[in-house]
């Protein structure tokens, strides 16, 4: 066996141990395995040339929605669907505050401190603008707190990460066209939302009935997720959402049992533990992988860059804290609660899609060498935020692990709502 086959084999080894020990290490400690996933991803980016991450950067589309559907899909099986609906429209509310009070925050410290133009300031303010689903399901479902709280911060970092994908998308086509008003994209946003909800729900009641007549011929665990990325495809091609569409199919699979109370399901359709159990090592598999992907994407050759994107990162504290505060008022969340949800700010996916489509789709059209340089420089300021914002949320929720250890509570425990 040829020596680039054994290295290859080797690091698929040292990951999935490093992934496997980071869930231990959360049990014990509080402090996720996300963050040795990513420092592992760094040390490896040493280790690779430029063309070599330059090869890489052209699978983080295809490599990243395979991720965000599978994380998606998994998150809705693992939800009861009741408590799910009840944290929607606090989960909306969030993503929509949150999300627009650090699109404009970010891109008016772009302007001000990189002296971008206002448009492209906004742009990269949107680009990082919102929580990442690829960050935050992935640690919220191993914390013992409550559904209600889970299904807030789940819905939240949905819908953020398909503000970020629209908003982005309208703001690129704005700079090389000026074709976009802010109520088309409101438009396209509602209309991805509910096709995604639609198609998402229709095909899995249709599916439940489908699968009861061929399981005698064929039952794979693999066929569910054969049809998810089915749907996500077709969703996104007459211009929905295909990851709503993906969660909604995984609450409706994952909640047979409630959804046979509204519609007549036949009694043989049921979700077993190993089917469950299947899709937690897959999840497991392919989050392991992608965390250490955007590890090896993170760049610290312009030191100027790395460090406005941790001074975004600080700042998105504050803003975190007033738009969960804003949210939140009057709702029956604890303050542990609330604190909790105050340090999910973490970004990923969506975020590092986006960065890479200034310079893909804009810069071949720019005759400004100025503004082309700007679009250089999208990228290594949002994975510099990317990095820094999964990190203070790691940070995050161990101080608040050690606080709750410390009187005594080993999780943060889940409100009466």
């Amino acid at each position: 066996m040829d020596v680039f086959t054994l290295v290859v084999f080797l690091l698929t080894a040292l990951i999935l141990l490093i992934g496997f020990l980071g869930q231990i290490i959360f049990k014990r400690t509080n402090i996720p395995d996300i963050i040795w996933l990513i420092l592992f991803g760094i040390i490896l980016s040493f280790f690779l040339t430029p063309d070599q991450k330059s090869l890489l950067t052209r699978f983080a589309g295809p490599f990243g929605t395979l991720a965000l559907v599978i994380i998606l899909f998994n998150a809705g099986m693992e939800f009861d669907l009741v408590e799910f609906s009840k944290g929607v429209p606090r989960g909306m509310l969030l993503a929509v505050v949150a999300f627009f009070i650090s699109s404009f925050v970010s891109g008016g410290m772009a302007c001000y401190f990189l002296h971008w133009p206002c448009l492209y300031g906004l742009l990269l303010g949107v680009a990082i603008g919102g929580t990442s689903s690829g960050v935050i399901v992935p640690i919220i479902t191993k914390m013992h707190v409550g559904d209600y709280l889970k299904s807030i911060l789940t819905v939240e970092s949905i819908s953020t990460d398909i503000l970020v994908i629209i908003f982005a998308v309208s703001l690129m086509d704005l700079i090389a066209k000026g074709t976009t008003s802010p109520v088309e994209a409101f438009k396209d946003i509602i209309a991805a939302f509910s096709i995604g909800t639609t198609i998402g729900l229709f095909g899995a009641l249709l599916w439940l009935f489908f699968v009861v007549k061929i399981e005698k011929e064929i039952r794979s665990y693999l066929l569910d997720f054969t049809i998810v990325l089915l749907l996500y495809v077709f969703t996104e091609f007459i211009g929905g959402s295909g990851p709503i569409a993906a969660l909604t199919f995984g609450l409706v699979i994952g909640n047979t049992g409630s959804v046979r109370k509204i519609i007549r399901i036949p009694e043989k359709v049921k979700i077993s533990k190993g089917e469950r159990a299947f899709y937690d090592e897959l999840n497991f598999f392919i989050v392991t992988f992608f965390f250490v992907y955007l590890g090896i994407m993170f760049d610290f050759s312009n030191l100027r860059l790395v460090l406005f994107g941790l001074l975004l990162s600080i700042v998105f504290v504050i803003e975190r804290v007033v738009a969960v505060y804003i949210s939140f008022y009057r709702s029956k969340l604890s303050t542990q609660e609330k604190n909790l949800a105050s340090v999910m700010m973490g970004r990923g996916l969506s975020a590092a899609v986006v960065s890479q489509m200034p310079i893909a789709i804009l810069a071949p059209i720019m005759k400004d060498t100025l503004r082309v340089q700007i679009l250089k420089e999208f990228s290594p300021v949002v994975l510099s935020v990317i990095f820094f914002s999964i990190l203070i949320t790691v940070v995050g929720v161990y101080a608040l692990g050690w606080k709750a250890m410390a009187t005594g509570k080993r999780q943060v425990r889940p409100s009466k709502a």
